[in-house]
């Protein structure tokens, strides 16, 4: 049996619009929707925001993936540092399609 990593077979998503992978339980929670999606791995996520703003839109009736942001907190008056979490929908590539610009005559 052959166990060597192939990273042709695994690939970490990432944010299409920021080329940043993703990372923790998020891996897992985006890979499992892409699989089960037969989502295309060489294309990446990205919120209703990022897609709108890169001249996209997310196609009728599909549905987001949740994820989730640790964000550092900074106390002032304790001086230390806390994380919270925010939760984000994402959406794939393969879930948008091109925002067609109204053509004027």
């Amino acid at each position: 049996m052959d166990t060597t990593f192939n990273e042709d077979i695994f690939v970490i998503p990432f944010n299409e619009i920021t080329q940043a992978k993703y990372g923790g339980s998020n891996v897992l929670l985006l890979t499992l929707a892409a699989q089960g999606k037969n989502y295309s791995p060489e294309h990446g996520w990205a919120t209703f925001l990022q897609w709108k703003q890169a001249g996209r839109s997310v196609m009728k009736g599909q549905h987001g993936t949740r994820i989730a942001k640790w964000l550092k907190i900074e106390e002032t008056d304790v001086s230390k540092e806390r994380l919270i979490p925010r939760a984000y929908t994402v959406f794939h590539f393969d879930q948008t399609q091109a925002i067609e610009t109204a053509e004027v005559e």
